[in-house]
């Protein structure tokens, strides 16, 4: 919220340095929302809170475990186990397939460029003397 202008006046005409003036304007305009929201806050409702009702004091706990309570991080840590050193060897496998079908497409190649090199029987096929 910025100050009305004529407070600006007032402020600048006092003296005030800027950082001061927007200090100062910053916390008006915070009284003025946590005023709006007290007001808010204290409506009448017809749903309040209950009054607490002292009850007797103990001196020990309430509850006491019977058994140990389950781990819910097993299950991830599991799964981590698991999953883990599997994706790494399904990496790998994957990649040693990839590098033997390049190889076979390497020798492939290179044989039909062997198969191109050497003389032909025809004259249409020879080189340009």
């Amino acid at each position: 919220m910025a100050a009305p202008s004529s407070r600006l006046l007032v402020l600048i005409r006092g003296g005030m340095s800027w950082g001061s003036m927007i200090t100062t304007m910053w916390r008006q305009s915070t009284v003025r929302r946590s005023l709006q929201n007290a007001k808010s806050l204290h409506s009448s409702s017809r749903y309040k809170a209950k009054p607490k009702v002292p009850g007797p004091m103990t001196d020990g706990p309430e509850y006491i475990p019977t058994r140990q309570a389950k781990n819910p991080m097993k299950k991830v840590g599991l799964a981590w186990a698991v999953g883990f050193p599997s994706g790494i060897i399904l990496f790998l496998l994957a990649k040693n397939e990839v590098d033997k079908r390049r190889l076979e497409q390497l020798k492939v190649r290179q044989r039909m460029k062997d198969a191109n090199q050497g003389q032909y029987e025809r004259e249409r096929f020879s080189s340009t003397p």
